[in-house]
């Protein structure tokens, strides 16, 4: 049991009142520029950093971008500094994560030939891979180029490269198979150390609950890309671990009876949140079912924040939190940009959106 447990969830129920929270979320949506979304963030946690920053990022929306990220990151070493156990297994995956997500989205990135400041944009700075290390990996020219360069920053192993590059990778394309290694390496880790503790502690209870969610999560947004892209609906494809499995009808992967079992599986696992889904599914959208997949897990994982206070749940909700908080500020800025629209930016946010 991580000690003491009494003393890291009061400090954590204390900075709950530093999230914006879904209303300012939704109102931050509706602005009209990123001038606008600058002066409403000032007088909020994000307001030191935009202060500090105004005089190196001359750029309004990369000023934003990059006090959204320092905010974050600083924001997530205090609650490590509550107690040293957050730097040891298991409670360490819970920040190693999001260097797994990190590195997927450079690996995205440079198969997209992004700029390494955009790719830098998208990162959540919550892990403990340090920002230079990410930025050397982003500044690469090609994929392989990054990826041996994450093997010499200690960012992935030799066997990961292998599993990326080699012949007998599981996907045709080397940034899904890059992707893949990411995550069963991570996936794999945290169990181990996990499944030692929480079957034993009831402490660590919700989060090996937390990380079996996140599991079936990803394991149904691959039968769902599968569905999209033809790839074949091997076991192989889908990662061990999870509380959840669905059996899939055989090939071809678009027949009707595949979106019907796989509709009303969603149904009965997600309950309301799951009947959008299935409505989705049902129309072939199997890459918006993948993203609202994706939108309904980390909904399901934010509300551990609620749960039993002499427990993990509240570390897990809290970090959940604050990184769905970074994702949508920068869903904002870049919608708000772009022009996308308040509809549609609204509609796509974690916290405050639609759907889900």
């Amino acid at each position: 049991m991580l000690e003491p447990a009494d003393y890291l969830n009061a400090r954590l129920r204390g900075r709950k009142s530093r999230f914006l929270g879904p209303e300012k979320l939704r109102e931050l949506s509706r602005l009209d520029s990123v001038e606008e979304l600058r002066k409403q963030l000032t007088d909020t946690l994000y307001g030191p950093h935009l202060s500090r920053l105004g005089y190196l990022e001359k750029d309004t929306a990369l000023l934003i971008e990059r006090a959204v990220g320092e905010t974050l990151r600083e924001d997530l070493k205090a609650v490590r500094g509550f107690s040293p156990e957050l730097s040891a297994s298991p409670a360490s995956f819970l920040f190693s994560r999001w260097d797994a997500w990190n590195m997927k989205a450079v690996a995205r990135g440079l198969h997209s030939h992004e700029s390494a400041e955009r790719i830098q944009g998208s990162l959540v700075q919550a892990g403990w891979v340090e920002e230079a290390v990410w930025r050397e990996i982003a500044s690469s020219r090609t994929l392989r180029e990054g990826a041996e360069r994450a093997l010499l920053l200690g960012v992935l192993s030799a066997g990961q490269l292998r599993e990326s590059f080699g012949e007998d990778r599981r996907y045709r394309s080397e940034v899904a198979s890059l992707e893949d290694s990411v995550d069963r390496r991570f996936y794999r880790e945290a169990l181990r150390g996990l499944e030692e503790k929480g079957e034993r502690e009831e402490f660590w209870s919700p989060a090996l609950l937390s990380l079996r969610e996140e599991i079936d999560a990803k394991n149904l947004k691959t039968v769902l890309l599968a569905l999209a892209s033809g790839e074949p609906r091997e076991k192989k494809l889908t990662i061990p671990g999870g509380a959840w499995t669905v059996k899939l009808p055989g090939e071809p992967s678009s027949s009707e009876k595949a979106r019907q079992v796989l509709a009303q599986a969603v149904r009965k696992r997600y309950k309301a949140a799951g009947e959008s889904l299935a409505r989705v599914i049902e129309e072939e959208n199997y890459l918006r079912a993948a993203a609202l997949t994706a939108k309904i897990s980390w909904r399901r994982q934010m509300r551990f924040i609620s749960g039993n206070p002499l427990s993990s749940a509240i570390l897990v909700g809290y970090l959940w939190t604050r990184a769905a908080e970074a994702v949508d500020l920068r869903l904002i800025l870049w919608g708000v940009n772009f022009g996308m629209g308040r509809e549609r930016i609204g509609e796509e946010l974690i916290i405050a959106g639609g759907g889900g």
